[in-house]
């Protein structure tokens, strides 16, 4: 469960455990909410929050210290066009792909000395007919 910090934990432990070393992290999960913001209840704000950009957080906090203590690694949060632009029926998913498109900046830049690159994807840009 990806909203849960102390699994996302457990997990990235055993995953270790096993093999040693995790080279790449891809965070792409992702949940919507398509409706009004002011009929949005607070469980749904807060669970699409914890999905999209909460786990961000926690799986990136999990792998990057063995990342940097390698001198390697990768890190790619997909993100979406409405990170950029908002969408006018999902505003929790637009503000959650938003934070999560910044949230490899950190990695980028306190990793990147040490061989750890941070990646925002998304949706190219790109002429539309």
């Amino acid at each position: 469960d990806i909203v849960d910090s102390e699994q996302v934990n457990d997990t990235v432990a055993a995953i270790l455990k096993d093999y040693k070393h995790i080279d790449a992290l891809v965070n792409c999960a992702g949940i919507a909410y398509r409706g009004l913001l002011t009929d949005m209840p607070d469980a749904t704000w807060h669970h699409l929050l914890a999905t999209d950009l909460d786990s961000v957080f926690y799986l990136q906090r999990a792998v990057l210290p063995g990342m940097i203590s390698r001198g390697h690694g990768a890190i790619v949060n997909v993100s979406s066009m409405w990170g950029e632009v908002g969408a006018s029926c999902e505003a929790a998913y637009s503000a959650a792909k938003a934070g999560g498109k910044h949230d490899a900046r950190p990695c980028d830049a306190g990793g990147k000395r040490r061989g750890v690159h941070g990646v925002r994807g998304g949706f190219p840009r790109q002429r539309q007919p």
